[in-house]
């Protein structure tokens, strides 16, 4: 079971979302309890992403701070439930201008119960970044 939510700062008009793309992902923070790859991680599955939502020829920055990272426990989850979570902040910026063109506080979490689920959150930092990006997607670009 996944869920998303968070609160849109600044929204870009769609007609100008079609136009856009992401050209630069900077991760400017990141909690201490993720991987030393996480940075890396986050790059390749945001990027998957927006290369699949943002269809523009305009390129916007994207600035991501995350700010809050938990990962479901295995025993947890088989047992009674548990989810992965990832919270952080989403701002698009005119890198010809430095204007703000979106910003979203996102929040993300991905939970199941048994076998099954506690298998399949063991990718935590990949299943997360990616659905942090979805969730970027969704809100920035109607996708």
């Amino acid at each position: 079971m996944s869920s998303g939510s968070g609160d849109t700062i600044l929204a870009m008009p769609r007609e100008q979302a079609a136009m856009m793309s992401v050209g630069q992902i900077v991760l400017t923070g990141h909690p201490e309890n993720v991987s030393e790859g996480f940075e890396q991680v986050f790059a390749t599955q945001v990027r998957q992403e927006m290369d699949r939502c943002a269809k523009g020829t305009t390129p916007l920055r994207l600035e991501v701070r995350v700010t809050e990272f938990q990962r479901a426990n295995p025993a947890m989850t088989f047992l009674v439930g548990d989810s992965n979570v990832i919270k952080g902040q989403a701002v698009l910026i005119d890198p010809a201008t430095g204007d703000k063109v979106a910003d979203f506080d996102i929040a993300r979490s991905v939970g199941g119960g048994g076998l099954i689920a506690a298998a399949g959150m063991s990718q935590a930092e990949e299943q997360m970044t990616e659905a942090f990006g979805k969730e970027i997607c969704k809100r920035a670009f109607g996708a």
